[in-house]
């Protein structure tokens, strides 16, 4: 089996250590060599597949150490060819697949999120919107630029609007302290509307309609690169609570309320950086958008 890699990295001898792994099998290379291809040799060692049945085989590498991948640099990898043999015939055919695999891209850590909860009463009064964790990787620490909140507020009072507003970030284990200095929202898909402070931040105030969708995005100094929301240290977890004032809401009225991206062009549920490149989007984030919070009365 020949394996061709397509890469940015510097030195692509330094994408090492491949490996095929399958079901009770496996078999590895030092390296890939100076064109960039693996090819595995199985005549002694080779992959079976009964007859009419499947099975998976997985290819794995190490990548070099930061230095000869840098942030942002690609990976992919594809099968060329493949040579296969039938336990009657003993007869060897080969396959010209071009089969690829995804693009990936290198970085020196990588958050995974979790949601928590809640799932509570609405009453008019400070409440938790959304509560979720951010582990960040053995390598290296993870900084957080922005959060994004998919929310929809359920208004059944036709008097009043509910309505949400002072919209904070805490780390949880420091409820006095605000994460974000700043909030933009937008409704329905549609852009972001100015920035304001948290204290003149709100969403739902002067709304008509029974019911309002949008995104919430929380920022600190507009997500700059020198202005972290905050630092998860590498190998540790950090849980974060959304807090707001609810108002004027009636029986029936609900929120819910999610980490999710504001469109599929703008994977922003969370902008994170490795200690190299900064405000790097959601998409490569694999557990968002997270579950729903619920709050209802």
């Amino acid at each position: 089996m020949e394996i061709i890699a397509t890469t940015t990295i510097s030195r692509v001898a330094d994408v090492n250590s491949i490996e095929l792994v399958g079901d009770g099998f496996s078999a590895s290379l030092a390296s890939l060599d100076s064109s960039g291809v693996a090819t595995f040799n199985l005549s002694s060692n080779p992959f079976v597949i009964p007859a009419w049945g499947e099975k998976t085989l997985s290819l794995k590498a190490n990548v070099g150490g930061y230095g000869v991948a840098v942030s942002g640099d690609t990976v992919k990898f594809a099968i060329a060819t493949t040579t296969y043999q039938g336990a009657v015939s003993g007869t060897d055919t080969n396959l010209v697949t071009d089969t690829e695999a995804n693009t990936m891209t290198v970085y020196r850590t990588r958050p995974t999120v979790a949601f928590v909860g809640p799932t509570a009463s609405l009453t008019d009064g400070t409440h938790t919107l959304l509560e979720f964790s951010i582990t960040a990787d053995d390598a290296k620490d993870v900084n957080l630029y922005g959060v994004n909140l998919d929310v929809t507020l359920t208004d059944n009072a036709t008097a009043t609007d509910l309505e949400i507003s002072d919209i904070t970030l805490y780390d949880k284990s420091d409820m006095s302290t605000a994460l974000n200095n700043e909030v933009a929202t937008s409704t329905s898909g549609g852009a972001y509307g100015v920035t304001t402070t948290v204290a003149n931040s709100d969403f739902g105030a002067s709304d008509t309609s029974l019911s309002k969708s949008g995104n919430i995005l929380l920022l600190k100094n507009s997500g700059s690169a020198s202005s972290t929301l905050d630092v998860i240290p590498a190998g540790q977890t950090v849980t974060y609570v959304v807090q707001a004032t609810v108002s004027h809401s009636a029986q029936y009225d609900s929120i819910i309320a999610r980490l999710a991206d504001h469109s599929t062009s703008m994977k922003n549920a969370i902008t994170w950086g490795d200690q190299t490149s900064t405000n790097i989007a959601s998409t490569h984030v694999k557990t968002l958008p997270t579950s729903y919070s619920s709050l209802s009365r």
